[in-house]
């Protein structure tokens, strides 16, 4: 059974807007209302209006979209919501809970793709996180320099050898951090088909034979954007395109 009731306000209303917590707050209350009374619709459309006009922003708020939209009938717009309330939240147990029943229900139950397979190699192979690296070749410049610095006090081959070294290595290693930064910058982006059928095209041309077909819950990775149209990834590491309007980005329900 899902969890169903809503967190109460004081924790729905965290990370609202201080410009205007009243329009907030009666925003929130009255889709706690209209969840209580049954009118599920109405509840989602109030919650999504705290968050896009009054940027209430919180676990909760998206824990309380998942249970009404999942009482909607809408799994897929459920099931993205509930990946929101965790992106921000992974200890959230509740929204763990029900997500895990709304994948449990859903037509299709399609693995989740490793992420990792989708990455960039320069982000597999990087041992050190970009920030780090940086730190790491700012040092490796500081050591040649010191070398550099024994070089001109004693004279000594080895330490122009050990210099130079220093220097190969800090660039090799900025070179590779920074394409470790960029990499990171375009990392595949959770996503949830939202419509009881998604076609998965070769190409950008809805005119194409579907390559196959996406069911509403499904959960897959995207990692291209072209206009109107999303690349997305399943498991086995099959790509194609689908329209945006039937596949919601987890981290796009944040803006």
């Amino acid at each position: 059974m899902f969890a169903e009731g809503l967190f109460a306000g004081l924790f729905v209303l965290l990370g609202f807007s201080q410009a205007a917590p009243d329009v907030a707050a009666a925003l929130l209350a009255e889709g706690e209302h209209c969840f209580q009374q049954g009118n599920y619709k109405e509840a989602a459309d109030l919650f999504s209006r705290a968050h896009a006009e009054q940027g209430v922003c919180n676990p909760a708020l998206f824990f309380n979209l998942g249970n009404a939209w999942q009482h909607e009938g809408s799994s897929g717009r459920a099931i993205l919501y509930y990946e929101a309330a965790l992106m921000l939240d992974p200890g959230f147990a509740p929204a763990r809970q029900n997500l895990a029943l709304a994948l449990e229900k859903s037509r299709r139950k399609l693995p989740l793709p490793d992420r990792r397979m989708l990455e960039s190699p320069v982000l597999r192979y990087m041992p050190l996180k970009p920030l780090h690296g940086l730190y790491l070749t700012h040092a490796l410049f500081l050591v040649a320099f010191v070398f550099a610095l024994l070089l001109y006090w004693k004279s000594h081959r080895r330490y122009l050898v050990l210099a130079v070294v220093c220097v190969l290595a800090a660039l090799l290693l900025f070179g590779w951090t920074l394409a470790a930064n960029q990499a990171s910058r375009s990392l595949p982006q959770l996503a949830v088909a939202c419509s009881e059928e998604v076609p998965v095209y070769f190409s950008t041309r809805e005119s194409d034979t579907p390559r196959f077909v996406l069911y509403e819950g499904d959960r897959v990775f995207v990692d291209r954007t072209e206009g109107e149209w999303l690349r997305v990834c399943v498991q086995g590491g099959e790509k194609g395109w689908a329209k945006k309007d039937l596949i919601g980005v987890v981290e796009s329900v944040f803006h």
